[in-house]
């Protein structure tokens, strides 16, 4: 789970990706919408960023067809397994005497919230479209890619409950 917590910085480089534990066999796509919800969320989605990181990601390995359709829900079941997580981790398991840190389950949950209330067009709708085109024999995500209807940098709103 590449949340901004396990990243650790020298000055603008990265010099450790962390939490590796729970590593298992999966849908890069998941791993994808795991990244997205972590480091594309403030209040609510960025467009802009949203677009970016998919638009980096495809750049070295493009996302199927099905993948991108199905990277709504993945985000959805990440953003469940997540709070669920944090629910366990804080409230459920006791304390073993040391100081715990508090990850606030209901951040990740107004992540779902707001997928629910995006559906899977608005949420689609903020992927960009990549192209491919062939490079060097193999498929690749070329250089034209656009955000769908909206002006960059657009906050995509959802339920203002969510807020």
């Amino acid at each position: 789970d590449l949340f901004r917590d396990n990243v650790l910085w020298n000055g603008t480089e990265i010099a450790a990706l962390l939490d590796f534990e729970s590593a298992c066999q999966g849908p890069y796509v998941y791993d994808l919408a795991v990244t997205l919800l972590a480091w594309c969320y403030g209040d609510l989605l960025e467009r802009s960023l949203v677009s970016a990181l998919v638009g980096g990601y495809e750049g070295v390995r493009p996302l199927s067809a099905s993948e991108r359709t199905g990277l709504y829900e993945e985000a959805r079941f990440a953003a469940l397994r997540f709070t669920i997580t944090r629910i366990t981790d804080y409230a459920i398991r006791g304390s073993s005497g040391g100081a715990r840190v508090m990850k606030d389950w209901r951040r990740i949950e107004k992540r779902k919230q707001l997928l629910d209330a995006m559906g899977p067009r608005a949420f689609e709708a903020m992927l960009g479209r990549c192209i491919s085109v062939a490079v060097d024999g193999a498929r690749r995500a070329g250089g034209r890619c656009s955000t769908s209807a909206s002006p960059r940098g657009q906050r995509v709103v959802g339920d203002p409950r969510l807020r």
